[in-house]
């Protein structure tokens, strides 16, 4: 990995004599300043020194770009990630769904001892929407 330093083109002037090469030019400026401007402006000075106009020869990168990408790798983990929690959504109510056919299923002869006695169909509904309710927050909480 290589280590980088910054240093005023004037104090590494002054420090190594006789430098003609760089590698890379940061540039830094304040908020004030087009980050565009000051872009296009360092590349034609580069272009017209090194006689190098019209040629893909340097390399800008700006902070935005680095934002852009970041920001787009960004939505392809989270639209992953909800993508992958969806699945989970729909697996656990599909097996919320079958424990509670199989428990209504099971207590055939409740739900007739409750209608003989006289319970609606509205209660006997809301019972077990209660217990799939109370089934599903449980295992959420031990799933948390």
């Amino acid at each position: 990995m290589p280590s980088y330093i910054t240093v005023p083109y004037t104090s590494l002037s002054d420090v190594m004599e006789g430098i003609e090469e760089f590698y890379s030019v940061t540039i830094i400026g304040n908020k004030s300043v087009d980050s565009k401007v000051v872009t296009e402006k360092a590349l034609h000075v580069l272009e017209r020194n090194h006689q190098s106009a019209g040629e893909d020869y340097y390399q800008v990168q700006s902070f935005q770009d680095v934002l852009k990408v970041m920001n787009q790798m960004m939505g392809m983990v989270t639209a992953f990630i909800s993508f992958v929690a969806g699945i989970s959504l729909l697996v656990g109510g599909i097996g919320v769904m079958n424990i509670m056919l199989v428990s209504v299923t099971e207590r055939t002869s409740e739900i007739g001892l409750k209608k003989a006695i006289g319970a609606r169909k509205k209660v006997i509904l809301y019972q077990f929407l209660t217990e799939a309710a109370m089934l599903t927050s449980i295992g959420g909480i031990i799933g948390v």
